[in-house]
């Protein structure tokens, strides 16, 4: 019989076939084995020391526990249990075959190997998360750089269409007026065809309505929330819309008071003009009310009510429902968490084992006649405190000196407790260490490579098996510690493979945790060049385009010096954004930005040229260089060029040429209060060149000429 069974798992190793049918083929093999007991087995011996029964019932019950789900593992189990019972109740001797200490311990082992099974999946699991998390992040970052390289190509049109209308007009260049009415609704062409920014992306609403209040004729007070943030779409629907309503007050609502008031998801337009009926059929017609207010809302998925009366003055209010933000239900780090919690879990898994293992079987060996008690009951406290040990190890590593001498303790209390026994008694349940030990030696070693971990392992049963060899030297015994390694040792070495695994699976997920962790910094820094992005386009786009139509509706606008003007501000600004393309980013500019914003809103017109490879200087270290130029900046009354330049080690140096009163100049000076910042100022008229230099380790210098 034996051999048959043999015969049958050397086929299924070699074939390796899957599936149900297969399986339950195994269990039959395994259940007619062990029910077959009274002619495999001699004498009762089999009920206190390894046998074949033994190993087979262990074997199935592990190898089922880890390759199907609980249930189906708990029911093979039990098959198992059942079949080894029945038929160790039918040899002699043998009255109560639950009093097998063996049979019950099946039980255990199936325990051990669910944990193990469940451990493992759900480590797969967490990496899959972490996975999955990365590709997610590296995705949306492959969007965002196409959405910006979009964005790019916008900005070439303009450069090829808007740009180049405005800086014709601005240097006073006659075009025959039909030419320049066709070249300029060629460029509203192509903004209008531009794509919309994308959808998914955040911007601040409030700064662009400040824009579309900064272009209007009108006294417009802005109240309510200073940030609002929306997504795109609706944000151009809102800017658009509002553009519309104040253009309709300037036309027609003859109003003192005009108000922009930013709710959290509405924006209402209020004045005190005379109003009107909004049911009369002339409003009705009206292409800014039914198509630039309503319908561009409606085709935003958002809302606008519209509320007046003769003499009442207008209320328009323009609403969207808000967007709830998606929460990340695991980030990489709760991934590393859990993990490491998996880890820590089977650790003291194999703290329990090892317990339990020693408590159930070391007062069998206390109980068994002639024993030698004292030493054995020593034996048993030793590998209680080993396994004390390892379950300090697993949260807090021990000194690998006190570790490693714990672990040749319990390989030596193999040997020792078998020399205490009798020759007779090494088949029984009293020679007990050689099969419990494995457990408290995997605790204390499960964190090391497998390399380690088996070898000593292998110590602790080689040293033990060769004892027993050399008390008892015949087959009988032989065959006895042959069936003990296939039962118990076999076991003990698979968990340390799994060790190995959930160890694996730590160290990926703390690698998959920083890749994420860059993958996320670098999205983090394009959502804020995009948003960033978004907000000029849209400052530009509520400037540029009444700017286009005024061109359009002026006869002569080379005649027109106002309009030049504006013309010449209008291209600075936007060859300064194409200019600002690769570096808007830099920290410096970041701060910069609003002095230079304030500017041009005031009239002067601005160019802002960079290297190609600005240094990484962090915001803290440019206190004095930054807030010099926006002195300067402030205080400039017509123009400007800024010049950004990079110097060896880090260093950066902003030169700027403007016209701006000797006390700019003066605060300039006294605001260089850093060793690392110097100014250099040169003063032709009302020309001032300033040149800023941050330098580590520089002296400062202040120098006029």
């Amino acid at each position: 019989m034996n051999l048959v069974f043999a015969g049958w798992s050397v086929a299924r190793l070699l074939t390796r076939r899957t599936g149900r049918g297969w399986l339950i083929g195994d269990v039959l093999a395994a259940v007619v084995y062990l029910s077959l007991t009274p002619v495999l087995v001699t004498g009762t011996s089999f009920t206190t020391g390894p046998s074949g029964p033994l190993a087979v019932a262990g074997t199935a019950v592990v190898s089922f526990a880890i390759a199907v789900p609980s249930a189906g593992s708990l029911a093979v189990t039990v098959a198992v249990m059942t079949a080894w019972a029945a038929g160790s109740a039918r040899v002699a001797g043998v009255s109560n075959p639950f009093t097998i200490f063996s049979l019950n311990f099946l039980a255990v082992e199936w325990a051990l190997a669910v944990l193990l099974r469940r451990l493992v999946i759900r480590s797969a699991d967490l990496t899959d998360t972490a996975l999955a998390a990365v590709a997610d992040a590296e995705l949306t970052r492959t969007v965002a750089t196409a959405r910006r390289r979009s964005q790019r190509q916008q900005w070439a049109t303009l450069h090829d269409t808007a740009a180049s209308t405005l800086s014709m007009i601005g240097q006073g260049a006659h075009t025959e007026p039909s030419r320049l009415r066709s070249q300029v609704a060629r460029d509203l062409s192509a903004i209008d065809m531009a794509p919309p920014i994308d959808n998914a992306q955040v911007v601040d609403l409030v700064p662009l309505l400040g824009c579309v209040i900064d272009e209007s004729p009108l006294s417009v007070e802005l109240l309510g929330h200073p940030t609002l943030l929306t997504d795109s779409r609706i944000s151009r629907a809102v800017v658009e819309a509002t553009r519309e309503a104040l253009t309709n007050v300037h036309r027609h609502a003859k109003a003192q008071r005009v108000s922009v008031d930013v709710a959290d998801s509405a924006v209402a337009i209020s004045d005190d003009g005379i109003g009107f009926d909004v049911a009369a059929h002339r409003v009705q017609q009206r292409h800014g009310v039914r198509n630039s207010i309503v319908r561009r809302m409606a085709d935003a998925d958002a809302h606008a009510d519209i509320h007046t009366e003769p003499g009442a003055g207008t209320r328009i209010v323009l609403s969207w429902a808000r967007t709830p933000v998606d929460a990340t239900t695991a980030t990489t780090q709760d991934v590393v968490d859990r993990s490491r919690w998996l880890l820590h879990s089977f650790g003291y898994g194999l703290c329990a084992i090892a317990t339990i293992d020693t408590i159930l079987q070391g007062p069998r060996a206390v109980a068994a006649p002639a024993i030698n008690l004292v030493p054995q009951s020593g034996l048993i406290v030793l590998v209680l405190a080993c396994a004390l040990a390892g379950l300090v190890n697993i949260r807090h590593r021990l000194p690998a000196a006190l570790r490693w001498t714990v672990i040749a303790l319990l390989i030596a209390a193999v040997p020792t407790q078998i020399l205490l026994l009798n020759a007779s008694q090494l088949g029984t349940g009293a020679n007990w260490a050689l099969s419990a030990l494995g457990w408290p030696l995997a605790a204390l070693t499960f964190r090391d490579s497998l390399k380690r971990s088996l070898a000593a392992l292998a110590a602790l049963w080689g040293g033990g098996c060769i004892t027993v060899i050399g008390r008892s030297p015949d087959l009988t015994t032989v065959t006895g510690l042959v069936y003990n390694v296939a039962s118990v040792a076999v076991v003990q070495a698979v968990a340390l493979g799994f060790a190995v695994f959930l160890r694996r699976a730590v160290s990926e997920s703390e690698q998959i945790s920083r890749e994420h962790a860059a993958v996320s910094a670098g999205e983090a820094v394009d959502d804020a060049l995009q948003a960033d992005f978004a907000t000029r386009s849209q400052n530009f786009s509520s400037t540029l385009v009444p700017l286009l139509r005024r061109i359009a509706d002026t006869p002569a606008p080379a005649h027109d010096s106002q309009l030049r003007a504006a013309c010449l501000r209008e291209s600075a600004r936007l060859r300064r954004l194409f200019a600002q393309a690769d570096t808007f980013d830099h920290p410096v500019l970041v701060q910069l930005e609003p002095a230079i914003a304030a500017a041009e809103r005031r009239g002067v017109a601005i160019t802002v040229d960079t290297g190609t490879a600005l240094p990484d200087s962090q915001p803290h270290d440019l206190t004095s260089l930054i807030g010099a130029t926006a002195i300067l900046l402030n205080a400039t009354k017509t123009h400007a060029r800024v010049v950004m330049t990079s110097r060896q080690h880090d260093g950066l140096v902003i030169s700027i040429v403007c016209d701006c009163a000797d006390s700019a100049r003066l605060d300039a000076e006294a605001e260089i209060g850093t060793s690392a910042t110097s100014l250099t100022l040169t003063v032709s008229g009302d020309t001032t060149w300033a040149e800023i230099s941050h330098t580590t380790g520089a002296g400062a210098r202040r120098s006029s000429t």
